[in-house]
């Protein structure tokens, strides 16, 4: 004699069977974003809705889900949702942690996420500018000197001939 298991009897076992993983760290740029998937397995016999939701990102960024927050994953199969995180600009460097929320009629889990976020380091681009500005500053101060200078030279020169000229012809006599 075999036994099966009968789908609608649920002997006592818990209902759900839906397993959810969330890739739970990444690095993230201020200024830039990251792609956190989400993978949804429904291992029941029937179609199921999910609504994904997601908190705390809003201090520090933005969080949109794609293609939607709202997902139909038949029975027997599984669905990714990708969820883009995207840190402001002036995001301050450090670890936020955030939830992303994943629901199925009355029963929903949570689940913790955390962004690495790194801050652009805005006051090194605008030292490295400054000192790029500087030395070509002190780069057309040089070359201005070094043009005086040679009119200088040149006028002197010039003035020299000049004055030679005119002591070889007063040195010479018209009758």
């Amino acid at each position: 004699m075999t036994v099966t298991e009968n789908p609608a009897c649920d002997n006592g076992k818990s209902s759900d069977k839906t397993v959810i993983s969330v890739l739970g760290r990444q690095s993230i740029q201020a200024g830039s974003n990251a792609v956190f998937p989400v993978v949804i397995k429904n291992n029941g016999g029937s179609d199921k809705t999910y609504e994904l939701s997601v908190n705390g990102v809003s201090e520090w960024g933005n969080a949109k889900f794609s293609p939607s927050s709202l997902v139909i994953v038949q029975g027997g199969s599984s669905a990714t949702v990708f969820l883009n995180v995207e840190a402001m600009a002036d995001a301050t460097s450090g670890e936020k942690v955030f939830v992303v929320g994943v629901k199925s009629g009355e029963t929903g889990k949570q689940f913790p996420v955390i962004a690495d976020v790194t801050a652009v380091a805005v006051e090194e681009e605008a030292e490295e500018t400054v000192g790029i500005t500087r030395f070509l500053e002190i780069g057309v101060i040089i070359l201005v000197v070094i043009l005086v200078l040679v009119a200088l030279f040149v006028g002197f020169m010039k003035m020299k001939d000049n004055q030679d000229e005119d002591d070889e012809m007063s040195g010479q006599q018209y009758y």
